[in-house]
């Protein structure tokens, strides 16, 4: 039974904004207006709902994993990093709080010995100045609530089109001619590299789901849709390397050669060595790796965006709990949300 079918649960769900954030900044604001023993009691009140919160988000994090990464109809790279990394920021946060309002109610009632007084307080002023008075809860709540409810995948339907892919590798060929301008190096160089970063991802994605690498159940199919997957898998990694590379270059000396101590060798290549006919080259095999990928698919009838569309209530069932409501999918349907 997932924890969602408890109404207590359901509720904080529904309720995470208005509860986790709002609820509790404006708490943050009363409490130092009421008597010690009253904070002690609101403090405890606060740490019993995001102890709670601690448990739900502990809960949505295993169901991140075993959807994005273990399941195999549902396995999703691309997708289950930026899930994770949520969950996971999220669960660190709300066992943080929910420990420093313990020690809060605590020291509050006198349980606590005076001794550790500054260190509840600097933990207390930290999470009400830096997570709550920042914003910062209110946007990663907000951001996770966005991306769950799959308000862009707009955007991933749109891009994780090898048409889409194509398109953008050819674009690749026009930052030659902006090599001689380092703030505009820098401002096209990053969006290539998030753009790449994102093909790589999206293609590991389809190349670790076994349905959407062998739709059709053949091997032949299978052998050739893995050869083009590795094509434009090469091909992207090839782009962000050298945009990756060209805008470390754009930046300052000293802190490209901070941003290049943390950055793996083989990702960067030297600037120097970087040539007009290497950009055009690296552009033209994305170009037609994406061709190739685009009409392999079109031969095994397989469609990303509408897989994208299909999953989606499946993947959100899943983490609802409903399995009873999730079946494998069905041939060339089966990668995405």
């Amino acid at each position: 039974m997932a924890l969602t079918d408890y109404s207590i649960f359901k509720n904080l769900k529904e309720q995470d904004l208005q509860l986790r954030f709002a609820a509790t900044l404006l708490c943050f604001h009363i409490i130092p207006m009421l008597t010690v023993e009253i904070q002690a009691c609101m403090f405890l009140g606060l740490f019993i709902v995001h102890a709670l919160y601690f448990v739900l988000d502990l809960d949505t994090l295993c169901k991140s994993i075993s959807i994005h990464w273990l399941m195999p109809h549902t396995r999703n790279f691309r997708e289950g990093i930026l899930d994770t990394l949520f969950s996971s920021i999220q669960i660190i946060l709300s066992g943080f709080l929910a420990l420093a309002l313990f020690s809060q109610s605590l020291l509050n009632a006198g349980v606590l010995s005076f001794h550790i007084f500054t260190l509840v307080t600097q933990n207390y002023t930290f999470i009400v100045e830096n997570i709550y008075r920042s914003g910062f809860m209110f946007a990663l709540i907000f951001a996770r609530q966005t991306l769950e409810a799959g308000k862009f995948n707009f955007i991933a339907q749109k891009l994780t089109s090898p048409e889409s892919g194509y398109l953008c590798a050819f674009s690749f060929i026009f930052t030659i001619c902006l090599t001689q301008h380092p703030l505009l190096m820098l401002a096209t160089s990053m969006p290539f590299c998030m753009l790449s970063a994102y093909y790589c991802l999206d293609i590991l994605s389809y190349s670790t789901n076994n349905k959407a690498l062998s739709p059709d159940g053949n091997y032949f199919s299978t052998m050739v849709v893995g050869l083009s997957h590795l094509f434009s898998f090469t091909a992207w990694l090839m782009i962000f390397k050298l945009s990756l590379s060209t805008g470390i270059a754009a930046l300052p000396a000293t802190t490209s050669t901070q941003l290049l101590r943390h950055i793996p060798n083989f990702l960067v290549t030297p600037y120097k060595a970087i040539t007009q006919n290497m950009t055009i080259g690296t552009s033209v095999y994305g170009v037609f790796a994406e061709i190739i990928r685009s009409r392999i698919y079109k031969s095994i009838k397989f469609n990303p965006e509408q897989t994208l569309k299909s999953t989606q209530v499946k993947v959100n069932n899943l983490k609802k709990g409903n399995k009873q409501d999730y079946s494998p999918p069905s041939a060339g349907m089966t990668l995405g949300r």
